[in-house]
């Protein structure tokens, strides 16, 4: 009976003691489920070692002894009554020590269920919180320890994806620090512009460049597509009209040289870039526009053809 109750607490207490000791060291990864050699053994699996325990081996060892003291019954000298007593003694130690057993059982297989559950539950608050370098600590292959792999899986994609949101916002802060901050003022024009993107980054793209003439160029595009890719073809075509639009040339040498440069940039990707380029003359009242793709422009005179024509002196187009 010593050896039956030893055994049964034995189990526990190794597993327990795996759980604390060993695995922490020898798997601080976790992934005990996908590691190939490993013994799974399932919550209910040990639900029902418990339930046998604390169930069928106290009725086993209490029939067996009584099988035993019946059959040796005949060849000692004791009384019914004493034989008796002995029976319900023993059966009363055997509650006893069955109880405390079934409590140090119950302690050990709540512990090795809870803890897990407990420690889960504490992330899932600090990640609702926004601490994402938390990880469970998986100590089993059964379904609780596949959940906390699951959870650590799920905790380092929010890092990865917390990363990512990182840097789309200074993208996006880069991004907007490359469109103009303030529109030009120039004598007789009211002039206004802005840009609001849909995504963190995108490819929309206006600008308002000067020249060695005191003429202002005045630039609107779009990308093809959104995100990181479409806003560093934006910067480079910025980078390519800033630089040609201070060299000799009309607006159609300027796209096409441009146009040139784009190519051999974006021609293997199919990505491409609409353009509206227009350019005003203080000087001599006169607009001239090129478009490569993009939406036309819209020209509206709200005092009438024929006004305009007879009225004062107005830009030329």
């Amino acid at each position: 009976m010593i050896g039956l109750i030893a055994s049964f607490i034995s189990f526990f207490l190794i597993d327990d003691f795996v759980r604390e000791k060993m695995v922490p060291i020898l798997f601080p990864e976790g992934q005990l489920a996908t590691t190939s050699g490993t013994v799974r053994i399932s919550i209910l699996r040990r639900i029902r070692v418990l339930f046998g325990v604390g169930t069928n081996a106290p009725m086993v060892l209490l029939c067996v002894t009584i099988a035993f003291a019946i059959w040796e019954l005949d060849e000692a000298l004791i009384s019914t009554g004493q034989f008796s007593r002995d029976i319900i003694t023993f059966a009363g130690s055997v509650f006893i020590i069955f109880i405390i057993m079934s409590l140090t059982l119950n302690l050990l297989v709540t512990k090795s269920i809870l803890r897990p559950i407990d420690d889960m539950i504490g992330i899932a608050r600090n990640v609702r919180k926004g601490h994402f370098n938390q990880k469970v600590r998986v100590v089993s292959n059964d379904e609780l320890g596949i959940m906390g792999d699951g959870m650590n899986a799920m905790t380092d994609g929010l890092i990865e994806r917390d990363r990512l949101r990182r840097g789309l916002y200074l993208a996006q802060e880069i991004q907007q620090a490359l469109l103009p901050q303030k529109c030009p003022n120039i004598d007789g024009l009211d002039i206004a512009a802005r840009s609001l993107y849909c995504d963190e980054t995108g490819g929309d793209y206006f600008d308002f460049i000067g020249n060695d003439n005191a003429q202002l160029n005045v630039v609107i595009g779009d990308v093809s597509g959104h995100g990181i890719s479409s806003a560093i073809l934006m910067a480079s075509v910025r980078a390519f009209l800033r630089q040609r639009i201070h060299l000799p040339g009309n607006l159609s040498q300027v796209l096409s040289d441009v146009n040139r440069q784009l190519v051999l940039d974006v021609e293997d990707s199919c990505s491409f870039m609409t353009l509206f380029y227009l350019r005003l003359d203080p000087q001599s009242h006169c607009i001239r526009w090129i478009g490569a793709g993009h939406d036309p422009a819209i020209l509206y005179n709200p005092i009438g053809w024929w006004d305009w024509q007879i009225g004062p002196p107005q830009w030329v187009i």
